[in-house]
């Protein structure tokens, strides 16, 4: 959403907005990257922030996520979302097939985000789906020469980015 939005409604309730971050910039800065690309594939978006000399110099959002992959294994397997979403988390090797072009689609959002700008050596992978496997090695292969990183644990990684980079304007 639009960051004006949500500063106006959290400064509706009375309190006060310190920093407005997006997810991949917080993940930027809770790893330290000084160059290179954080990829965060949240619940409904794909965000991509491109780092250089350790600040943001880009950053875009793109409406597809996790919730996308849940609804293609819904759909394929004919079950409900919420019977979807645990097979995602818990037999994920076994919705590669399924799931595939959704995170091929992801891959064509960064490509679009990064192709207006300098080129990366280096992109980082955040957000709870991208702990599926399959999703690292076609990252890799979507971008030849650059390194694709998915720290550990990647689920909670941008919870704890947004968390960290809160605490430090407080």
């Amino acid at each position: 959403t639009d960051p004006r939005i949500s500063a106006n409604v959290i400064e509706a309730a009375g309190l006060k907005v310190s920093a407005i971050i997006d997810e991949p910039s917080a993940v930027a800065t809770l790893l330290g990257i000084s160059h290179g690309a954080v990829v965060d594939i949240g619940g409904g978006t794909t965000g991509v922030a491109l780092i250089e000399n350790g600040r943001v110099a880009y950053s875009g959002d793109e409406a597809t996520g996790g919730y996308h992959v849940t609804l293609a294994l819904a759909g394929a397997l004919k079950i409900s979302i919420e019977e979807a979403e645990r097979f995602k988390r818990e037999r994920g090797h076994e919705a590669w097939g399924i799931v595939r072009p959704v995170f091929e689609k992801m891959t064509d959002i960064v490509h679009e985000h990064l192709d207006m700008h300098a080129p990366v050596k280096t992109l980082y992978l955040s957000g709870g789906s991208c702990a599926l496997p399959g999703v690292q090695p076609l990252f890799s292969e979507a971008f030849p020469g650059i390194d694709v990183i998915l720290p550990q644990p990647c689920l909670y990684l941008t919870p704890l980015a947004i968390a960290t980079t809160a605490r430090s304007t407080v």
